[in-house]
């Protein structure tokens, strides 16, 4: 936020790799330890997945296996294995945690506004629109994830967003809290 709000009145420079940077590297971290946490809950041996599956190696590693999921669907599994009511994929923290992962998809598979198989980046634009401050740098026709999603608004929104999901998913599966506390720590503006 104080990089934005120092060159407000600047026209577009170099300081709009730093924004890019820091705005990037928040959205894939945020979806890596998403996705690192639904993990190691079916990794860890004292855990309460683990011990449910019959061969973890193939399980869990396999061509076929938990692993392989999208990270969603490892957290509705997770909830399924603890029978615990599933997350409700039309609520908003559901949908906001979705298009986290592909936002993150978008910027580590990038494809340009010609290619044919755009229709996951426009529906990705319809689920982001309005979610938070885009970038004041840029004008209206630049790239939506790339440049204008390049924000301390998008930041702020990727870190509620995490923690709202994990609020909702704690709440449901009851997770040791101490597993759960460094997440209860990060504050979102």
């Amino acid at each position: 936020m104080v990089l934005e709000t120092q060159n407000l009145a600047r026209p577009l420079g170099e300081f709009f790799t730093d924004v890019r940077s820091y705005t990037s590297a928040c959205i894939l971290s945020a979806a890596a330890a998403l996705e690192a946490f639904i993990n190691e809950l079916f990794m860890t041996p004292e855990g309460q997945l683990r011990p449910m599956l019959k061969n973890f190696e193939t399980d869990f590693w396999g061509l076929k296996g938990i692993e392989r999921k999208q990270p969603l669907a490892k957290y509705q599994l997770a909830l399924t294995m603890l029978s615990k009511a599933k997350l409700d994929s039309q609520n908003n923290c559901y949908r906001d945690t979705w298009a986290l992962f592909e936002m993150r998809n978008s910027l580590i598979h990038f494809k340009p506004s010609w290619d044919p198989d755009r229709h996951r980046t426009i529906d990705l634009v319809d689920a982001l629109t309005g979610k938070y401050e885009l970038s004041p740098f840029v004008d209206a026709g630049a790239n939506f994830i790339t440049m204008r999603s390049m924000s301390a608004g998008c930041t702020t929104w990727v870190i509620r967003t995490v923690l709202e999901f994990l609020h909702e998913f704690q709440n449901r599966a009851e997770i040791d809290e101490n597993r759960m506390a460094a997440f209860w720590q990060i504050k979102s503006h």
